[in-house]
Order: structure tokens, then sequence, then C-alpha cells
């Protein structure tokens, strides 16, 4: 079997396989073509899921969706800048909110940042947007961008690395068995390939979780029940009978999660679920599809082995609420975002020369914290049981 190389328009100019085109990957290939670097991304979906997963974009990776020349395009497909993103706590629907977040919508934060002169406004607001949407936007700007080769329903199966570069193995996933995998050759390969990354698996690296870990059932669903707004509009309730619900359009989308017994899955009716958690009987239109998942706390022994790097979740994983999943994947931090905001002649000299830094990247021992303090919180909670009181010292979580 033939090795194929990745072609390049410059002879000292790194050439990149990135593997996985969910917002880590796609963003960090849209990076390196910002910097003139050619990378060729493979993805094992055809498209984006379903599902929504992500729904806030925080000021910080709005910023650098910005820089990407995506930020319009992200504007469009989000929901409208005018809605509030309140947050209110319940004990169910029946009863007033124990307490409100109060949100300012993207409207009123833009307006404040402009009027400030302190240098404390972000060049743009936070936005709420479903993951399928902005994973569209993406994969668009991958079709559109000369410097990036975007192969769908490709999915990498092995891979080998020496001093001089990594050499995968991927399938056409669309080609069934028919397809026996193709060689590439490439300088680097970031793993972009999610939670159960296939690529961090083949370098042996660990991936330690802080705290307890849960299993979860999120329902996607379709519903014009005016119970939902009882007490207001609100982006997300949370009702002490265990049920997050998220409005995701400001409309009649809706997911719902709620916590299931560890290692098992949700046979039963996700309306009666909802219906009981929530304390009213719920009217759903249409459930559009239920997912299962685990909320989990790690972050990875190291970003990097060689000429092969890990971001997003093959790196680092975080519970979804609060955008702390999908906006920490945005930032960067690691090896390859590091190294990617380098000028391209540089960069490819230095790997040349086998002078990439081996050490951890300066941004790990912060995600260290980021995942040790919700951990110390999520294991008190566990020990109080339900119903349970907070022990006063169990309530100081180490490095809050």
């Amino acid at each position: 079997m033939g090795v194929e190389e990745l072609g390049s328009r410059m002879r000292d100019q790194a050439r990149v396989l990135v593997a996985g085109a969910g917002p880590a990957g796609a963003i960090l290939s849209l990076e390196l073509a910002r910097h003139g670097v050619r990378s060729l991304v493979v993805d094992r979906a055809a498209e984006p899921p379903l599902f929504p997963k992500m729904d806030y974009i925080n000021a910080r990776s709005m910023e650098l969706l910005r820089r990407l020349g995506l930020a319009d395009q992200v504007r469009d497909g989000a929901v409208p800048a005018g809605f509030d993103a309140d947050f209110l706590f319940v004990l169910d629907l029946d009863q007033p909110p124990v307490s409100v977040w109060r949100q300012p919508s993207p409207r009123k934060q833009a307006a404040r940042y402009a009027a400030a002169t302190d240098g404390t406004g972000a060049a743009e607001p936070y936005l709420r947007i479903t993951g399928s949407l902005l994973e569209d936007v993406l994969r668009r700007a991958l079709r559109a961008n000369p410097l990036v080769d975007f192969q769908e329903s490709v999915e990498l199966t092995g891979l080998e690395q020496d001093a001089d570069g990594v050499t995968v193995t991927l399938a056409d996933r669309a080609a069934g068995q028919a397809d026996r995998g193709r060689r590439v050759r490439a300088d680097y390969l970031v793993g972009c390939d999610g939670g159960g990354s296939a690529v961090r698996r083949a370098l042996g690296i660990d991936l330690p979780v802080s705290g307890p870990s849960s299993s979860r059932c999120s329902v996607y669903l379709r519903s014009s029940d005016p119970l939902l707004r009882r007490h207001g509009r609100a982006f997300i309730t949370t009702s002490a009978r265990g049920i997050t619900l998220v409005s995701r359009d400001e409309a009649d989308l809706w997911t719902a999660s709620f916590q299931i017994p560890d290692g098992t899955r949700f046979e039963g009716d996700p309306v009666a679920a909802m219906s009981e958690k929530l304390g009213e009987t719920i009217t759903v239109d249409e459930v559009l599809t239920v997912s299962h998942w685990t909320g989990t706390l790690a972050v990875a022994d190291r970003y990097r082995a060689g000429r092969v790097f890990l971001a997003g979740d093959s790196a680092h994983q975080f519970y979804p609420f609060g955008g702390h999943g999908a906006n920490n994947r945005y930032r960067g931090r690691g090896g390859p975002g590091l190294e990617a905001r380098r000028p391209p002649r540089r960069l490819g000299r230095r790997a040349a020369a086998g002078q990439l830094p081996g050490r951890a990247p300066p941004g790990r021992p912060v995600l260290q914290g980021d995942v040790q303090q919700p951990a110390g919180g999520l294991a008190a909670l566990r020990a109080a049981g339900p119903g349970g009181r907070l022990p006063r010292a169990a309530g100081r979580i180490p490095g809050a």
C-alpha cells in the first residue's frame, strides 16, 4: 500500500492532518489556514449531528470566531440578540422560582461594551446557537477555504510516527468494507476526535477523571406548551427534582437533561420522565431524538507525543453546563493552538530541527484547576445524598 503525501504550496510550510471536524478541529484548521498552513481535515460523520449539544458561545469565543471572519455567519444562525438569557432555579414548575440569575441579552451586552472606555468591553457579546447550526457554519467554512482539504465520512483507523512525520491510515466509511484504507503522510497530526479519541488511545495517553462521573439522558424536543414558560422566558430552568430544561431557539425547540443510574440507558417514556421531574404534565409536539452521555471532568496527562497533538474533548472534558465544554475547546490553550499562532516559517524550521517545546502547555494547569474545583463540589454533593445538607467544610472547594 502506497503512502500519499499531503501537498504543500510552500517548501517550508508545516503540513497538518486534523482528525475530527467538530468545533475544536474545524477552528484549529481555519486558524492554521489564517497563518498560511495547509491542512487535511477528516471526519467520520457525513454531516453535523442532529442533537444540538452546545448552546452558548461566550464573548471570548466570539472574538476568536470574528478573527476567522465567521462572527456574522454565526450571528445569522443564533437566537435573536434581543432575548435575555436568564437562569431560573425552581422546586418545580408549580411554584415560583427560588432564584433567578439575570443575564442581559447580547444586544444589551454589546451596548455596554461599546460604552466602556476603560478597556473592559469585549469586541463581541456572547451568543446562543445550537451546536449543530454552528458546526454547519464551520463545515461550510472548511469547504470554502483553499488551504483546507475537508473529507467527510472518513475515519482515522491507525497511526505511526517517526522523527520526520506521521503516517495515518484512513478509511472511507461510505465505501464500507470495500475500502481497506489508504495511508497518508503528514508532518503533524492533531487528534480532535472527541472524548473517546482514537488518537489519544493510540498514543497511550491517560485521561484521569477528577471527581464522580454521572450518566445522563438528554431529550431534544419540540413543544409549544405554555407551561414551559409559566414563570416567564428563560434560557435555562433547573428544577430541584433533577432536570435541566434549555430553550434552544426561544420558540418551540428545547432540550431536557436528567441524571440516570450510572452505566445504564433510559428506556422509559421521555415525556413522562420530564413531566415527573418538572412537576407538571407537559405536552410535547415531537421528540426529535434521545441521547445518552456521561458527564466527566478530566484532563489528559499530556497534550502531545512527538508530532501528534490532542485538542478539544480528546484532551480535556467538562460538563457542558454553562458552556464550559465548547468554550474550552475554542480557547486553544493546548499545544497545537499555541504552535498554530507561530508564523508558518518559524514553525517549519523549529519542527524540522525537533525543537518544538516538550513541556506541558501553559493552559493545562489552568484547565486542571477548572476541573478540580467543580469536582470537589460534585463529590461533596454526592456524599450529602438526595435532600442532604452540604456541610460547611465541604462547601469550601479546594482552589476556589
